[in-house]
């Protein structure tokens, strides 16, 4: 709009005064929005005297048709200015609740890491209430009910828990240490644990259908006498591949090799399976030429 223009004129419509008077309320909302004093375009006396000018009925219906707009952008301000002045205080506001959040949270950490005073007796009770929460749980209906672990098993537990933290950290106290020290040297007499000592053990040998054991040849022997032309095959494709380089503890890679491959046929042997499709191949009566070793059962002395 051309305020300079319209300034100049002698008559003006109902639109044209209308229409400066939002310019009017505009430029004074844009001016307090940042910061400024707010300065009306022109003087009030000069506009008044503009809208004496209009004799024309239908000229001022016009312009207060604008005058209703301006009141309902001033309502919507003032509504907008309110809401913008709620909004920082409950920014405040939770700023405030976080600063006592953070200061709570650091007055407990600092608490709890305190050394915790109390009696013999609170203490065995303490240990009681514990043990009673990790045994059981109460349900909706308030009633208590076990976890399903038995004192047996806790039991169970802290002997594990030990005998890997005598084996892992063996200069940390621990409670096996007496048992172990008295034990360590011991031979075993008891009939119940010397017929189940290779069982519990797993010390066994293989025999082959001939009669011949692995426990009576050397290694070499044994791999030589087991073998069928599909494992030298295998064990030869392997050579050629680079997959039979440099062992480790021990043992060179071609015994290891052969010690998996070995693992693998024994799954044909006792004609078990690892899937579902190679247990239906073997039921089939197929497999027995693609064996890389002869059959061999184990034994336990």
């Amino acid at each position: 709009m051309d305020i300079k223009r319209l300034l100049n004129q002698k008559t003006w419509t109902g639109r044209e005064l209308g229409r400066l008077e939002i310019a009017i309320m505009a430029a004074q909302f844009k001016q307090a929005i940042q910061g400024e004093t707010p300065q009306p375009l022109i003087n009030k006396g000069q506009f008044q005297q503009m809208l004496n000018s209009i004799t024309d009925a239908v000229q001022r219906k016009i312009y207060n048709g604008y005058i209703e707009i301006h009141e309902w952008l001033r309502r919507a301000y003032n509504i907008a200015q309110s809401n913008y002045q709620s909004a920082q205080l409950q920014y405040k506001n939770i700023f405030g609740y976080i600063l006592q959040a953070e200061l709570a949270e650091d007055t407990f950490s600092y608490i709890e890491s305190l050394p915790v005073i109390m009696t013999e007796k609170q203490y065995k009770q303490a240990v009681e209430n514990g043990r009673h929460q990790y045994l059981y749980w109460t349900d909706e209906k308030g009633e208590e009910k076990p976890r399903g672990d038995s004192v047996l098993a806790l039991i169970y537990r802290a002997i594990e828990h030990y005998i890997k933290l005598l084996a892992d950290e063996p200069k940390k106290p621990n409670p096996l240490k007496p048992i172990r020290k008295k034990y360590l040297a011991a031979k075993a007499t008891n009939p119940l644990i010397l017929s189940r000592y290779n069982e519990a053990t797993d010390n066994g040998y293989y025999i082959l259908e001939d009669g011949r054991r692995s426990d009576q040849m050397s290694q070499e022997d044994w791999q030589a006498a087991i073998s069928t032309p599909q494992m030298r095959e295998a064990l030869e494709e392997m050579e050629q591949r680079g997959e039979l380089g440099r062992g480790h503890f021990g043992y060179t890679a071609k015994q290891i090799a052969f010690s998996r491959i070995i693992r693998r046929a024994k799954y044909v042997y006792e004609g078990k399976a690892e899937t579902e499709e190679e247990a239906a191949r073997l039921l089939a009566g197929e497999g027995k030429k693609d064996r890389l070793t002869l059959p061999a059962t184990w034994k336990l002395y």
